[in-house]
């Protein structure tokens, strides 16, 4: 276990080390790598990675950084599950276990709910909420979903809301009830 520890956080830093340096193309090649390599043993890698939105049907540049900020989380919280019991990386016959608690169900619910709301938003129609807009909003609600401390998930909420208050009651309705979950839940 101690060796897939290390394993896991060698693509943790060297996902920051591509943030650090703002390296695009650093962050594109790992993210390749890394979905790999982890594909089948971390559930859903690829969401809510803006290289695999829709939003770049119309030939938009692909914000790899961003992507490379959620991989980076999604392999802490793998490594944190490792580590804490509550998943195996693999038994005796090469499966993978998964043991989930009943906390685990209320994370469960808030992760279907933010991949629901970002389908959502991105299906609104461009006469409610622009292309660009509709990014700026997932952004913010992936930044919620990345919080880890209250105060630091609280600050992001207020200005979600603030900035959802300013585009109207489309926007809000289909942002509010995550936003409310994630606020009940503690977040992802």
């Amino acid at each position: 276990m101690e060796n897939k520890i290390k394993f896991i956080e060698e693509y943790i830093t060297k996902l920051q080390k591509a943030i650090d340096s703002k390296d695009s193309k650093a962050a594109d090649r790992l993210q390749d790598e890394v979905i790999a390599i982890f594909d089948s043993e971390i559930e859903n890698i690829r969401g809510l990675l803006d290289n695999y939105s829709y939003a770049h049907i119309n030939g938009s540049a692909v914000d790899f950084l961003g992507d490379a900020e959620i991989l980076k989380g999604k392999l802490v919280n793998y490594k944190l599950n490792l580590q804490s019991g509550l998943c195996f990386s693999q038994n005796n016959q090469g499966g993978v276990n998964v043991t989930q608690q009943v906390t685990q169900q209320v994370q469960n619910d808030i992760r279907l709910s933010f991949e629901q709301i970002i389908s959502q938003i991105q299906e609104m129609p461009s006469d409610n909420i622009s292309d660009e807009e509709k990014d700026i909003l997932c952004g913010k609600l992936t930044a919620i979903e990345m919080s880890k401390d209250k105060k630091s998930r609280w600050a992001k909420v207020q200005d979600t809301l603030k900035w959802i208050a300013e585009k109207g009651i489309e926007v809000g309705t289909a942002a509010l009830p995550y936003i409310v979950k994630a606020l009940e839940g503690g977040g992802a």
